[in-house]
């Protein structure tokens, strides 16, 4: 039996505990102040004595761990009816073998970490470089006929950990996304060079005391403000969770969610007659489905629903079926027959569309006909960069839909000329409601918002609901049993 020293020695356990620790210091955990000592066990593997093959595999396994546990919340959508087989486990056992070689690719990008073994303050670089690259695999190893590869769909990144911290918040536009990491991978480093030769002397002792009481400090200690509030006051009603679930479409669904979200508007209208601005998830195709049903036109329909007493924008998620997009599109009740739409440029891979090596699979597998079934509802156009922002009474919104969410980069390209006010839609029902997926999207949009000094508003159809997030990255709003959150901007 092996001593408990040989243990400690195992680089397994390193391997083991990074994985871990990364995962519960970020969301759905979310025990923020494991961030800063989540990476030391990787850093011991990677300074470690251990002959450099056996080194590579345990850090290469590490990241897969990792990996594997962010991107698990994809099983869900994953699409086992084109797998043959008349036992559903056997179908779990093909797909998961198939599933399991995304993130394994995905992790040799952490190979880069073994440079780091000669001069360790190297690491918070590498590190940075292999958030960036994880992201370009992916979109890689995702590509379909509308997809692109880029830094999208960046999912469990370091930085989304801070989003519980006011305190560290406050960086957010200075630091950014990948500066959060660079600053964390950082901090961990210097622990481990503090701890690494003498971990009982009294001055690492002391050391890492002080530390502690720091950390503890900006992840609870809530920093009063006395910032002046201006902007006029924009009464805001995003609708939520109203809708069963459903993997593909059916004929009646689109009409079955449109008047469930007509029955919420018209509620929260009658109890907040004051609101300017309402939004919609994501696919509602809201509109179009009612003025089908009433066989009426759609300014009609605007007309009725938003009355004239007081100006309103309606946004909500729509589907273009002549040009295969998914858009947003923006209505005002003073101006109906003007409907602004913001195409949806990244779209989810086995969501929206399957990747090239879906169809190459549901070949070989007897599924082709299938896969060309559910292409008429899932094989979308992406749409083209630059058409994200609109103007409504002097100010610049920006849309972004669901996967959209996930892209460093579409936010990075807002920093020169911030918006004031970035509306989410997302349509998360495909998860079946797990409620991780809406966890990270709202880590990342809290951060995103306190990057950016702007408001986030997020309508969601699923997960646990709608939110409306501040320039500082707090969670604002009041919510209503009646299915939608009700909140004021300062625009």
């Amino acid at each position: 039996m092996p001593s408990f020293k040989h243990i400690l020695r195992s680089p397994f356990l390193y391997a083991l505990a990074s994985p871990i620790l990364l995962s519960l210091a970020e969301t759905p955990f979310d025990v923020g102040i494991l961030r800063w000592v989540a990476l030391v066990p990787l850093l011991i593997l990677i300074d470690s004595p251990t002959q450099k093959r056996k080194r590579l595999f345990f850090i290469w396994l590490s990241f897969l761990l990792y990996i594997t546990g962010q991107y698990s919340l994809v099983w869900s959508t994953l699409p086992f009816e084109w797998l043959r087989f008349e036992s559903v486990w056997y179908a779990r056992i093909a797909l998961g073998f198939f599933f399991l070689l995304y993130p394994s690719l995905i992790a040799l990008s952490a190979l880069l970490f073994y440079y780091a073994h000669k001069k360790i303050y190297l690491f918070p670089i590498l590190f940075i470089i292999v958030e960036y690259l994880r992201s370009i695999f992916f979109s890689a190893l995702t590509l379909g006929a509308p997809s692109s590869v880029a830094d999208n769909l960046s999912y469990g990144l370091l930085a989304y950990s801070v989003h519980g911290s006011e305190a560290l918040l406050r960086l957010a536009p200075l630091l950014g996304i990948y500066g959060f990491s660079f600053f964390i991978a950082t901090i961990n480093t210097c622990i481990y060079a503090l701890f690494k030769n003498k971990p009982f002397a009294r001055t690492t002792i002391a050391a890492g005391t002080l530390l502690c009481i720091f950390f503890v400090g900006i992840e609870f200690f809530a920093f009063p403000t006395r910032e002046k509030i201006t902007g006029k006051i924009v009464p805001v009603i995003s609708i939520e969770r109203v809708v069963p679930a459903r993997f593909t479409q059916i004929e009646s669904y689109p009409l079955e969610r449109a008047l469930l979200y007509e029955s919420r508007v018209r509620e929260a209208l009658r109890e907040h007659p004051e609101t300017e601005l309402i939004i919609l998830p994501e696919n509602s195709q809201f509109i179009p489905s009612l003025a089908r049903e009433r066989d009426t036109s759609e300014e009609d329909v605007i007309t009725d629903l938003l009355g004239k007493d007081t100006e309103r924008m309606l946004v909500y998620g729509d589907y273009d079926y002549e040009e295969k997009q998914s858009r947003i599109s923006f209505v005002s009740n003073l101006n109906p027959k003007m409907i602004r739409s913001l195409q949806k440029e990244i779209l989810m891979p086995f969501g929206e569309y399957q990747p090239y090596i879906a169809g190459w699979l549901a070949k070989r597998v007897g599924g082709a006909s299938w896969l060309e079934e559910i292409e008429l509802y899932r094989e979308l156009h992406s749409g083209e960069d630059g058409e994200r922002t609109i103007e409504w009474r002097g100010n610049t919104i920006v849309g972004a839909s669901c996967s959209e969410i996930f892209a460093p980069y579409i936010y990075s390209n807002l920093k020169k000329d911030p918006p004031n006010l970035i509306i989410q839609v997302q349509r998360l029902v495909i998860f079946h409601n797990d409620t991780r997926v809406w966890k990270h999207a709202l880590a990342a949009s809290q951060l995103y918002a306190a990057t950016l000094r702007t408001y986030i508003v997020g309508s969601v159809d699923g997960g646990e609901g709608s939110y409306i997030i501040d320039p500082k990255g707090k969670l604002i709003g009041e919510k209503n049993e009646s299915g939608y959150i009700y909140g004021t901007l300062h625009l």
